[in-house]
């Protein structure tokens, strides 16, 4: 009995104790491992997150060309515009660029005249100018068929550009992209500054990246009119 009275006694000396400087300091970094893994996995999902719905929205743009243009919609015109005939209705479109000065941009616009369709050049997509890089969008003017310079205010940026890749499985690596989407079909007319008209597209991928990682999505469209994001 007294053997055991005496090793209670031992045991609750030691407990009163505590823990020793080294055991505190294992503990301590224990947390702090544990806290900096669960900091870095919290800022990982976060971008991924930010980047996906940056993805998204930039799709829905492309989406909004897609349905103002097959829906017949009439964009405010400038006082010095008519309408060209009594069943006038423009097609509408999307430009976007890979260059630094540019790849936070994306730029709405509507094709008055379906110049940009039949001779894809810069000065045939509204009064945007890519050679002066002027994203003013100046929509009081009364040459512009610009209607909004959408710009990311986050880490991402459109990261490349591919053409025929979804279908040949090969990229055509281009600068810049210009998709108009043609009413009363669904059909997507794609094309790059300097195209030659004859020329067929038939798909295009738009890569979206992020400074803070090597994470990558892309937002597929074809000829077709269909609209991908993966």
């Amino acid at each position: 009995m007294t053997l055991i009275v005496k090793q209670l006694k031992k045991t609750y000396t030691s407990f009163k104790k505590g823990m020793t400087s080294i055991e505190l300091v294992v503990v301590f970094g224990i947390f702090a491992a544990l806290a900096g893994t669960i900091l870095f996995n919290y800022r990982g999902f976060q971008n991924t997150i930010s980047l996906h719905n940056v993805t998204q929205d930039i799709a829905l743009l492309v989406r909004e060309a897609q349905n103002k243009s097959v829906s017949g919609s009439i964009p405010i015109l400038p006082g010095e515009w008519e309408p060209l005939s009594s069943n006038w209705a423009p097609s509408y479109g999307v430009y976007m660029s890979r260059d630094e000065n540019l790849h936070k941009n994306i730029t709405l616009f509507f094709d008055r005249n379906s110049m940009a369709v039949t001779n894809p050049q810069s000065q045939n997509f509204g009064d945007w100018q890519i050679d002066t890089q002027d994203i003013s969008c100046p929509s009081g003017n009364a040459s512009s068929e610009c209607l909004d310079v959408i710009q990311i205010t986050g880490p991402e940026f459109i990261d490349s550009i591919c053409f025929n890749e979804y279908t040949t499985g090969q990229c055509m690596s281009q600068n810049d992209v210009h998709i108009v989407f043609i009413r009363p079909l669904n059909r997507a007319y794609i094309s790059y500054t300097g195209m030659s008209p004859e020329e067929l597209v038939s798909d295009v991928i738009m890569y979206i990246g992020t400074e803070s990682s090597d994470r990558k999505t892309r937002i597929v469209v074809t000829s077709s009119g269909q609209i991908i994001v993966e």
